[in-house]
Parts: C-alpha cells; sequence; structure tokens
C-alpha cells in the first residue's frame, strides 16, 4: 500500500480501532486514520497532508499513536485560511456524511 500523507511504500498494522486504519510509513512512521479522514485527506496538497499529520503528532497522548480525523484537518485548514471564512463549508463537496 501507500503511505495516504506522503504516498511511500507503507503497510495496514493491527488497530485496536476497527472504524480505522493504522499505518507504518517508511518516511511518516506509525499513525492511525479513520474513515472520514482518509477521504479528507485525499484531495489535500502534499504540504497539506504532511501539515496534517504534524498536528496529529502535536496533539497525541503519551502512549498511542498519532491519529488523523477529519477534526485534525478541519483544524489545520482552520489555522491557515483567512479569517472567516467557513473550512467546514469548503469541505462539504468531499461528502463526509456519517455512514
Amino acid at each position: 500500500m501507500k503511505c495516504p500523507v506522503c504516498g511511500s511504500g507503507a503497510r495496514d498494522i493491527a488497530s485496536s480501532d476497527p472504524a480505522s486504519l493504522s499505518i507504518r510509513c517508511l518516511v511518516d512512521g506509525d499513525y492511525d486514520l479513520d474513515a472520514e479522514g482518509a477521504r479528507a485527506l485525499g484531495p489535500l496538497s502534499p504540504s497539506e497532508r504532511q501539515g496534517v499529520l504534524s498536528a496529529a503528532i502535536r496533539a497525541k497522548q503519551p502512549g498511542h499513536r498519532p491519529r488523523i480525523t477529519l477534526a485534525t484537518i478541519i483544524g489545520v485548514r482552520r489555522a491557515s485560511e483567512p479569517a472567516g471564512e467557513d473550512v467546514a463549508a469548503s469541505l462539504a463537496p468531499l461528502n463526509l456524511e456519517r455512514s
């Protein structure tokens, strides 16, 4: 498989949460990615994806892998967008309705 963040070689590793992937990337290391996060991560640029992983690394709890979620992506987008822009609306075309 390819890493959803950088595109390098990666593999799926054991996940404690059946609703998410646990990824081991040769470049980015180990991290978790939930389904909504995966859909929202795809259209981002490589530098935006790296920024999202960096935010997940900073927010991780000790003893846990970084976890990329839709909330992580929205938080990064809010921090980088001009004040007043509706980040949630900009992600709406991704059709991220919960299943």
